[in-house]
């Protein structure tokens, strides 16, 4: 499944349509002392969650859209990533999204159609300041 962990329970990862949500750290972002650092804030990308794109069909999303997850009390913009595997979201820690409980917690998912993407940094930028 490319890297990503397979999750555990029933097959394909859900339980009374449910995802198992699993921790995503991005390369900028996610930590919390650099994401208030003003060079990675100008970096870093919008906060979001991956899902494979069979999952996402199944959603009604695209890369791109808002997918709320109602445990969290938040949406985030969806990435496409066939190396999550079936019935997992990967959600970003960081970025003021709340963090998970823990690895695997079960989520519910559902397409956000009034989200708005926050502000994303500028993907050529290696340091201001």
């Amino acid at each position: 499944n490319g890297g990503y962990p397979a999750p555990s329970g029933e097959p394909g990862g859900k339980d009374n349509g449910t995802h198992r949500a699993v921790r995503v750290h991005a390369l900028f972002g996610s930590d919390e002392l650099a994401a208030a650092s003003p060079p990675i804030q100008a970096r870093a990308s919008a906060p979001f969650v991956l899902l494979n794109a069979a999952d996402a069909k199944a959603l009604g999303v695209a890369a791109g859209d808002g997918l709320r997850i109602e445990e969290l009390n938040a949406s985030l913009t969806v990435a496409i990533d066939d190396a999550v595997a079936a019935g997992v979201v990967g959600v970003v820690q960081g970025f003021g999204v709340p963090p998970l409980a823990a690895s695997e917690t079960p989520v519910h998912l559902a397409a956000d159609p009034n989200y708005k993407p926050p502000p994303a940094g500028d993907g050529n930028v290696i340091a201001r300041g």
